[in-house]
């Protein structure tokens, strides 16, 4: 029996407004996470190895995260993660051991990682095709609004009341979230086709090309991203409110910016987006260490997150969406996501000993370089329109 379009419309709220909750409390310690590691002890090494293990656990399991969602179906999955956010937040209520507290938070953002291949196949089989650029902007955008909003709430509730209100806060609003995501979440997957279709899907060069830009992407990213806090605590010497306070500003601007980003993705194609977010991000990320005030460094970081929250998340979806079909795209998403996620790893690590044993503006430096040669591989990318990539199985 065919699904309804208000069936189809309610998943999109559904997954939006419950990521937008549970991101709401993960957003308020996250960006500050290198800082309290290092209140429990934690080297700078030691912080650079820890977020290589996080993002680890956030993109690998993502290839099982999307063969399961093929396989079981994308409501199951998702509301199972979502359960399993309540131990490790305890786990982090209760340790003051910095590498207990990285066990957590990667356990954390490994149901995480699995989870999420299954949000954006449900959201691409939940609305007309016509309709991907809007769903998929609706959905990122409760996902910057998360993002803008909780380190604001972390800037004032951390420094009065600690991390465990908002560790035990997480596995309540984790609870609630999972049981609204069991009552209101309808199934979209559909019967799949001969596992053929997803061989000759996995080893099409248009897919190699694209996963080869996500790596060196990804590489990039991880660079500097996990050195941001620490960078404007450490070189910039900005307070603890003004770093969250940073963040937070620079997340409104994503947010803010995340449906005229779906206009121009209409307007100009989910490819040409995504490179324009790519060199976006690294060059305004890389003019950031140059920073003479918060609000110089407050605006370069929104140009960042623009980039690379607004731009790039909403371009990564039609994009994906145009070159895959429905029967496997979870696991493709999956594959993408688990290869960005090994070379973010990489890059947290190297960026670290760059930091260490060079100067902390190389990894920035390093970052710019590899925006160039990630964005041409995106040139070889062929996307179809919205109506084959449905229909068409990717051959050789």
């Amino acid at each position: 029996m065919p699904i309804g379009r208000d069936t189809m419309n309610r998943n999109v709220f559904i997954l939006s407004i419950t990521s937008f909750l549970i991101d709401l409390v993960s957003s308020s310690w996250y960006m500050v996470v290198p800082l309290y590691l290092e209140e429990l002890g934690a080297s700078t090494i030691a912080i650079g190895i820890s977020f290589a293990a996080i993002s680890v656990g956030w993109y690998t399991p993502q290839f099982l995260g999307g063969l399961l969602g093929d396989k079981i179906g994308r409501k199951t999955l998702i509301v199972i993660s979502t359960l399993m956010f309540i131990p490790c937040y305890i786990l982090l209520g209760l340790t003051q051991i910095w590498w207990i507290a990285t066990l957590a938070i990667t356990v954390f953002w490994i149901f995480n990682g699995v989870q999420y291949p299954s949000f954006n196949s449900m959201i691409a089989e939940s609305v007309d095709k016509r309709d991907w650029e809007m769903a998929f902007t609706t959905f990122v955008f409760f996902i910057n609004l998360s993002w803008a909003v909780g380190p604001l709430i972390g800037a004032f509730i951390i420094p009065l009341f600690g991390y465990k209100i908002v560790f035990y806060s997480g596995a309540i609003i984790s609870g609630i979230c999972a049981t609204i995501q069991t009552l209101f979440l309808h199934e979209t997957m559909q019967k799949r086709f001969e596992d053929a279709s997803r061989v000759s899907l996995m080893v099409n060069r248009n897919i190699m090309y694209f996963l080869a830009s996500y790596l060196i992407f990804g590489l990039a990213y991880g660079m500097v991203y996990p050195f941001i806090s620490l960078y404007a605590d450490g070189i910039l010497k900005l307070s603890f409110f003004e770093i969250e306070l940073m963040f937070s500003i620079s997340q409104f601007a994503a947010c803010f910016n995340t449906f005229p980003s779906g206009m121009l993705i209409k307007k100009i194609g989910s490819k040409r987006s995504f490179m324009i977010a790519i060199l976006g991000s690294c060059f305004s990320i890389l003019m950031w260490v140059f920073s003479t005030s918060f609000w110089t460094a407050t605006i370069l970081l929104s140009l960042f997150s623009v980039f690379v929250f607004s731009l790039r998340d909403t371009s990564y979806g039609t994009l994906m969406s145009s070159i895959t079909n429905t029967q496997i795209r979870a696991t493709v998403l999956g594959v993408a996501a688990t290869i960005n996620g090994l070379s973010i790893a990489i890059g947290s690590t190297i960026g670290s000993y760059l930091w260490e044993f060079y100067s902390p503006i190389v990894p920035f430096l390093l970052c710019g370089v590899l925006s160039f040669p990630s964005s041409l591989l995106l040139l070889k990318v062929k996307t179809k329109s919205k109506e084959e990539a449905v229909e068409h199985l990717v051959r050789i």
